[in-house]
């Protein structure tokens, strides 16, 4: 029997030293790109950092190979405006047979934003404005490889001086791309007004029409040839000077009101601008001084049926108020307006209505259960009128109690709460004190049924189990039909207390106690008094004892085959997984003959292990067989 314990204890020894050795013997480096690792210092090329995840296989599992890089650069790096750079990318390394994909992008957007200028490697961009600029790539390889790359030094962009070809006024140092294709000096101009052709001109000018003066405008606007120029009057459009207007001059004519005269030169592809404006003043006539329109008078009108200037009367003058603001909910309100002048008559608008008198008076409305606007508005000979309002707020009194409209369901209890309702007095402010109402009622009949819960320990003293009942649902009125059963008989558990056990007689003999008590007294149990048991001597005074028997009752050869299967069935599903491992090394070497021959490597180690495994679990079901075929009669 010891020998057999013996044989299996050494195959399954042997089993687990495979086990354990087989992961370094896949693993062990140096390892060729493309081979599986663990660490850096696995990888045969890259063993500072050449151990990764590729991505787009399985997790957590790692290959050698060259890390992605990328270069940027930009040429040439420094251009005038107008002219272009080529912002270039080089990739180096990644591993796998991907598209490499390439984002480029540049601060050329607004305030110095970055924005998309080409996905290639090599992109070419015009720029028009001067500044540095600085260019970024994004380079992506595969599903999860991706570096990034900022060019330095940046790109400096200058603008052209004046006389350098152009297209843009942005180009250009002085922001001017003269006829759109030289740079030129700022264009610059002024407007100048003077009562008499080559008098004395200036930006403000009063005329007075009373004595017929006439204005003449004068313009010198320089550094705008090739472009177009016009004369405005009032906004509106009055002539085109010629495409040089350089000292040139017109005359205004009769001018009757304040007038507007605006110069504007617009020249170059971009359509560059520039204008200026005088305002000529014309002084208007007094009272009783002939005119031909309102706009002849000064702070008069122009009474056209006598053709003279006359002072304009006053507006209607009045005032007008309400008593008792705000007013109470269903209250009145009393306006009242004084005697008007300069008024022909006076009218009511807005919440009241109607003719009102002159010389004043007052009006009692109401009742108000919501804000009002009145408004008296008189009106004087010359046409002109004079307005005013009066708006009445209205103070709604406190909610005292309720209207209730609909009550709700009758409760178990026998009350019932209003269900709706609205406030009493209506129109009233925020809601009563008083609590909502309810009232009493007849509730529905629910008819009562018993809820149990679970019957507790058996009583010794009485033999019996008990439980609560309770009624349900919660507020039926209605008692069960049956009575609650709360108790049902029991048998209580009888523990029985021993002596200890006698010494154990003979080889293979018996061994005895008494029993001392039991609880509760008296109860019925079958008491065990006697038990077989192994005979022996104590070792250390010579004195018959008896021994445990530590393995439960297995013998050693049974003891042996279930250590042996329980370490078997813990081999088998590793024995599977590194089967699985093995299939994913041939699938990810894609022809890669290293990457097949250590796949191979790595089936074979499998197979013997797989093979050490089961020739132990035979062989050993081959020993016990043998032994209980020599030890059985």
């Amino acid at each position: 029997m010891n020998a057999i314990a013996h044989a299996k204890f050494f195959l399954l020894l042997l089993l687990t030293l495979f086990a354990v050795s087989f992961p370094s013997m896949v693993f062990a480096g140096p390892v060729p790109d493309g081979g599986v690792c663990t660490v850096n210092t696995n990888c045969q090329n890259y063993p500072v950092s050449g151990c990764w995840y590729r991505g787009g296989g399985p997790p957590n599992i790692f290959y050698c190979g060259q890390p992605l890089t990328a270069s940027c650069s930009v040429a040439p790096t420094t251009i005038k405006a107008g002219q272009s750079a080529t912002w270039a990318a080089q990739k180096q390394g990644g591993f796998g047979s991907y598209t490499t994909v390439y984002s480029w992008t540049d601060n050329s957007g607004p305030g110095g934003a970055f924005v998309d200028i080409g996905s290639t490697a090599n992109v070419t961009k015009t720029y028009n404005t001067g500044g540095t600029f600085t260019g970024k790539v994004a380079v992506n390889f595969g599903p999860s490889q991706q570096v990034s790359c900022q060019v330095s030094p940046n790109l400096t962009v200058t603008k052209l001086p004046n006389g350098d070809s152009c297209t843009l006024d942005s180009q250009c140092q002085s922001g001017n791309c003269k006829n759109g294709n030289i740079c030129a000096a700022q264009a610059m101009g002024s407007l100048t007004a003077s009562k008499t052709a080559g008098g004395t001109y200036s930006t403000s000018l009063i005329i007075d029409n009373i004595e017929d003066e006439r204005a003449f405008l004068a313009w010198d606007f320089q550094n705008v040839n090739g472009g177009s120029c016009n004369l405005s009057k009032d906004g509106v459009l009055s002539g085109s000077p010629g495409r040089d207007p350089k000292k040139s001059g017109v005359n205004t004519g009769t001018l009757n009101k304040d007038t507007t005269f605006e110069m504007a030169c617009t020249w170059g592809s971009a359509g560059t601008s520039i204008s200026q404006s005088i305002e000529i003043r014309v002084m208007n006539r007094n009272n009783n001084l002939p005119c031909d329109n309102n706009n002849q008078c000064n702070s008069t009108y122009c009474d056209l049926s006598a053709g003279i200037c006359k002072i304009k009367p006053q507006a209607p003058s009045f005032t007008f108020v309400g008593a008792t603001i705000p007013v109470t909910y269903n209250g009145n309100i009393t306006l009242t307006w004084s005697s008007v002048t300069n008024a022909t008559e006076c009218h009511a608008t807005g919440d009241w209505s109607g003719d009102k008198a002159i010389a004043g008076g007052s009006d009692t409305l109401g009742p108000l259960i919501s804000p009002k606007t009145y408004t008296l508005t008189c009106t004087g000979p010359a046409g002109g009128s004079t307005s005013h309002s009066v708006t009445a707020s209205v103070t709604s009194p406190a909610c005292t109690g309720y209207n209730v409209t609909a009550w709700g369901p009758c409760s178990a209890s026998g009350s019932q709460t209003a269900k709706t309702y609205t406030y009493i007095p209506a129109g009233c402010r925020g809601s009563p004190t008083t609590p909502i109402p309810t009232q009493t009622c007849t509730p529905p009949s629910i008819q009562c049924s018993w809820a149990y819960s679970s019957y507790g320990s058996c009583d010794p003293t009485t033999s019996t189990q008990t439980r609560t009942a309770t009624k349900t649902p919660a507020g039926c009125n209605v008692d069960p039909v049956a009575a609650a059963v709360t108790s049902k008989p029991c048998t209580p558990t009888c523990n029985i207390s021993y002596s200890p056990w006698s010494s154990c007689t003979g080889t293979g003999g018996n061994r005895t106690r008494t029993e001392t008590s039991r609880t509760p007294a008296g109860c019925s149990a079958t008491a065990v008094l006697e038990e077989a048991c192994i005979g022996g001597y104590d070792t250390v005074g010579g004195t018959p004892g008896h021994i445990t028997d530590p393995l439960g009752g297995l013998t050693i050869t049974q003891f042996v085959e279930k250590a042996l299967k329980a370490f078997v069935d813990l081999l088998i599903p590793i024995i599977v997984i590194f089967y699985l491992i093995t299939g994913l090394m041939f699938i990810t070497a894609r022809g890669n003959p290293e990457k097949l021959k250590v796949a191979k490597t790595a089936l074979l180690y499998v197979t013997i292990g797989a093979a050490v495994v089961l020739g132990a679990w035979v062989l050993a079901q081959m020993i016990d067989a043998t032994v209980k075929a020599v030890t059985q009669p």
